[in-house]
């Protein structure tokens, strides 16, 4: 054989040394007479000095972990029945000197084939890969954890695409909202948020978007599979990859529905108490104004009975003044009871005769009737009765009928006009005019049913009546209006 020339020897020495140099672990293998070469770089990635380890074979098949070792040769067999097509390239395992594994990511590739196509001489490299293993089994020990506290947290958790939609979810986010893992991925967060808080959500997540802000946290509602509504407290954050570029939403969703619940049962309880002292400040008004009637009336009569001479006369004064004071009695029971059932209206209605509430109304007031000659006309051919509060009704009647004589014109005796009819959709109407000195609506028509106040220089003007006559009506879901035109009369039109 033909010696190589000085220079020839010399460029291989360079190009070994720099294989050596630059690759983790520089190999040869020879298959004519199965010797080969392993780099000192190679020797040294397993614990080993160039001097401890022979090039030979069995050299390195003896560290190489026995299934990878089965492995290695599979896929170096795929690479010569390829004839080269298919790269040999596997990650197996090695035996470090000091017992420690060597992770390493095997290159080779034949270089040289006879004529039949069988390998004879092959080339490659061993690089260390046991670091980016390392990083490799810490992240799958870290996604393990990770995916055991997601799926079983105690509250609902899930990563949300930047459109909206569901990625992944855990448990507990299903269980809050009603839906199977599978239903909740085909849907978007938009999808099942009330229509009133979705603004608020989508606004907040364009500025996390932006990077205006790095989370938030709201109370929102969602739609349960069911139909309920369900509050949660929502919090939420973004996650960017390197460059800082937005990637996913990471929700963290607690249920708050019984607290919400709570809270609006507390505010309904002070709404209630609320409404309560209230009614209480109206009921010592309603009481001392609707007594004051009966109170009049047998002021009258003792004055009548003491001006009246024949025993005849007398004796009808007296019994006027017994139906007045049992009025008044009455009327007393009537208001302990009204304060006692306000909280249940619907539980006390009952079918009420006009007529005969007019009657008691009549007697309560008969000394002022007498008195001033009021006239009252009645036409109840239309409805003569109704479904009602009878406290209340019987209050109205009172305060409007005694209004009607109290505020009568000195130039004529006082009529009182009372008519019941029939409106569309089962609306019952009650009127109630007079001829009185009227009321001048433009300058008191925004005040009429306010508290106190009062439009006429009468003595006994309080500004109590029409405004509690309004609270009864409207208590009971109706309405009242008035129509008056001063020095000629005024007309109430209450709407049951």
């Amino acid at each position: 054989m033909e010696k190589k020339p000085d220079w020839q020897l010399a460029e291989n020495n360079y190009y070994k040394l720099l294989l050596d140099d630059t690759l983790a672990g520089y190999w040869v293998r020879n298959f004519k007479d199965n010797t080969g070469y392993l780099s000192p770089a190679f020797k040294k990635m397993f614990g080993y000095q160039d001097e401890e380890m022979l090039t030979s074979i069995e050299s390195w098949e003896q560290i190489i972990f026995p299934e990878d070792l089965d492995k290695l040769y599979k896929n170096f067999e795929q690479h010569v029945k390829s004839r080269g097509e298919i790269p040999h390239r596997i990650e197996v395992r090695y035996k470090h000197k000091d017992g420690s594994t060597v992770w390493v990511q095997a290159i080779g590739r034949v270089v040289e084939w006879d004529e039949d196509f069988n390998p004879v001489r092959m080339i490659g490299c061993h690089i260390d890969i046991s670091k980016q293993k390392k990083i490799e089994d810490d992240l799958k020990i870290s996604e393990q954890q990770f995916k055991g506290a997601f799926q079983y947290s105690s509250i609902g958790m899930a990563l949300v695409s930047l459109e909206g939609k569901w990625i992944r979810v855990n448990n507990k986010i299903c269980d809050i909202l009603g839906y199977s893992n599978d239903e909740l991925l085909a849907t978007t967060f938009q999808d099942i948020t009330h229509p009133e808080d979705l603004r608020l959500d989508l606004d907040l997540l364009q500025e996390v978007i932006d990077r205006k802000r790095n989370h938030y946290q709201i109370e929102k509602r969602y739609f349960h599979k069911n139909g309920e509504i369900i509050w949660v407290q929502l919090n939420v954050s973004i996650i960017t990859n390197d460059a800082g570029d937005p990637l996913h939403f990471v929700s963290q969703i607690q249920d708050i529905t019984k607290r919400k619940q709570t809270e609006a049962n507390l505010i309904a309880l002070t709404e209630k108490l609320t409404a309560r002292n209230k009614k209480l400040g109206d009921f010592a008004h309603i009481a001392s104004h609707n007594l004051r009637a009966p109170v009049s009336n047998l002021t009258t009569l003792i004055n009548m009975y003491n001006q009246v001479d024949e025993l005849e006369d007398r004796e009808e004064v007296y019994k006027n003044f017994q139906r007045v004071v049992n009025h008044l009695s009455s009327t007393l029971n009537d208001l302990i009871d009204s304060l006692k059932i306000q909280e249940n209206l619907d539980q006390t209605r009952e079918s009420i005769s006009f007529e005969e509430v007019l009657g008691k109304t009549k007697e309560i007031l008969v000394a002022q009737i007498l008195e001033t000659d009021t006239v009252i006309e009645t036409d109840f051919s239309e409805v003569h009765s109704i479904i009602y509060h009878r406290p209340y009704l019987e209050s109205i009647f009172l305060n409007l009928l005694s209004n009607a004589i109290k505020y009568r014109s000195p130039d004529r005796n006082p009529i009182i006009r009372i008519s019941t009819g029939k409106l569309g959709k089962g609306v019952t109407y009650l009127k109630i005019s007079d001829n009185g000195i009227g009321i001048n609506l433009k300058r008191h028509g925004h005040k009429v049913f306010g508290l106190h106040k009062t439009f006429h220089r009468h003595k006994e003007a309080k500004g109590v009546g029409l405004f509690m006559t309004r609270a009864q009506v409207e208590a009971m879901g109706g309405q009242i209006s008035v129509e008056s035109v001063e020095h000629e009369g005024t007309t109430f039109t209450i709407l049951f």
